[in-house]
């Protein structure tokens, strides 16, 4: 197992981002990236890319409705 792998297979609070092509198509947070990213390529929605940001666990829930709001990708329902 390579270092890059065996470090995202840990568990750690994050906000993820799924882009198609250069356009931020969803924005979700997790404890568990891979298995969560591993569920999001298992469904429809269309993305080619992702990044993760780390954010402390008492910050994940707002982090993540401010960039929703700011960014207002097309996958997220219910923009808040």
């Amino acid at each position: 197992m390579n270092i890059e792998r065996e470090f995202f297979l840990k568990d750690f609070y994050c906000i993820y981002y799924l882009y198609d092509k250069d356009t931020i198509v969803y924005i979700g947070k997790t404890k568990r990236p891979a298995d969560r990213l591993m569920q999001h390529a298992k469904s429809d929605k269309i993305f080619n890319s992702i990044s993760i940001q780390y954010c402390h666990k008492d910050e994940i829930t707002k982090t993540e409705i401010r960039l929703i709001n700011k960014y207002r990708p097309k996958y997220n329902k219910g923009w808040k």
